[in-house]
């Protein structure tokens, strides 16, 4: 659950930027109606782009966390499509060079998606 939020906070920050909304707004939001440390932590890290994993877990380690529980939900017949909408954006994340960095650079993968090189933090 915590990685599909990760997900959705990259989702809002990079909507967010594309509409020329400041993610520090964002951020605001996170931190008035989210007040858990890890979900505000991912959202700071977000809003200044700060991915050093020391703060939090490492894109590779997601992905292998996320692989564990795509097989297990196969096995079981449980579709998990926000899983499967974490894994890629985690994969494109790796793939660009990001697999020892942090789980919120992940927003670099949704702006790439979304034709944005990367939303400047303001």
């Amino acid at each position: 659950m915590l990685y599909s939020f990760v997900e959705a906070m990259a989702e809002g920050m990079t909507l967010a930027g594309k509409s020329g909304i400041s993610r520090q707004h964002i951020l605001a939001f996170v931190n008035a109606f989210f007040p858990a440390p890890s979900l505000q932590g991912y959202a700071t890290r977000m809003t200044y782009d700060e991915f050093d994993a020391k703060q939090g877990a490492a894109v590779d380690i997601g992905i292998k966390d996320l692989r564990y529980a795509r097989q297990l939900a196969e096995s079981t017949r449980c579709p998990l499509p926000s899983a499967d909408t974490v894994f890629n954006s985690l994969l494109s994340a790796s793939a660009d060079g990001h697999g020892s960095k942090d789980l919120s650079c992940m927003v670099l993968a949704v702006q790439q998606a979304a034709g944005v090189s990367q939303c400047k933090s303001e």
